[in-house]
């Protein structure tokens, strides 16, 4: 209902109103930019999709090899000194996170695909990566 308001999430408003798909309300992609508070940083749609796709058992399957191969990509990134090894990394990373819709990790992948053209700034860019990847497994588990 358009203008109808709804708390939640810590106690902030949202209105109907605001919302152009059927995404979780939950989900603040979708509030007007003075609204919103951080990047959505998963896919809920597309968590629900995979899940309905491959069955809960094989979907915690992908979740434990997604981490453990983006666990290892994030390590070797930390040592990468040539701008096509990072490149390629990201790539591989970018698409996994991308399929268990890690969204706002695979839109950081798809920024630093350029490389560690300056290294003070490259390791701010692997910080933020790490810490985004944090979030969205905090939030894939909060959503199981």
């Amino acid at each position: 209902m358009p203008g109808d308001r709804l708390t939640i999430l810590e106690g902030r408003d949202f209105s109907f109103s605001n919302f152009t798909s059927n995404r979780c309300l939950t989900d603040p992609v979708h509030l007007p930019p003075r609204q919103r508070r951080e990047r959505a940083v998963i896919s809920i749609d597309r968590v629900a999709e995979l899940k309905s796709e491959v069955g809960e058992d094989d979907f915690d399957e992908i979740v434990t090899l997604f981490i453990a191969d983006a666990d290892g990509i994030l390590d070797r990134l930390r040592a990468v000194s040539e701008p096509v090894e990072a490149e390629d990394l990201l790539h591989a990373l970018k698409g996994s996170a991308l399929n268990l819709g890690f969204d706002e990790l695979a839109r950081l992948c798809r920024e630093g695909q350029g490389g560690p053209a300056d290294t003070s700034a490259w390791t701010v860019r692997l910080a933020h990566l790490r810490h985004v990847y944090e979030q969205s497994k905090e939030r894939l588990s909060a959503l199981s």
